[in-house]
């Protein structure tokens, strides 16, 4: 509709300045506006594709770099309750879940500190539970 009443408009106003020197500037802006007219649709597209493509995407829960994120967390925490309580760094930590979705936690420790590995043992089975 807009359209039509533009291009009326743009053709009136043609007719009525066809003799004079402001004849052609009268035709460029009408035929400008109803380009514009019809262009202006385009723009609520264009941003209704672009607002998906700039929307952050869904951290995915499930995925098994999240696990390995949180394992290694945990691991360094577990590490520092060892440092804590026992004035010793464990060589590694291994935290794993099995089948039955249970936690299973294995210490390393170095050499000269072998001789505390009972009571780590037991340090670490109390934290599982």
């Amino acid at each position: 509709m807009i359209l039509l009443v533009a291009g009326i408009t743009g053709s009136v106003a043609s007719v009525l300045s066809d003799g004079s020197s402001l004849g052609k500037y009268v035709k460029y802006i009408s035929a400008l506006v109803c380009v514009l007219i019809v262009i202006s649709p385009l723009k609520s597209i264009l941003k209704s594709i672009s607002v998906p493509l700039s929307k952050p995407q869904e951290v995915d829960f499930s995925s098994e770099q999240l696990y390995e994120s949180a394992i290694n967390l945990t691991e360094e925490q577990i590490s520092l309750k060892i440092k804590e309580k026992f004035g010793i760094i464990p060589k590694g930590i291994c935290i794993e879940i099995d089948r039955d979705e249970k936690i299973v936690l294995s210490v390393t420790l170095n050499d000269e500190d072998l001789h505390m590995k009972d009571e780590i043992d037991k340090f670490i089975d109390s934290l599982c539970k």
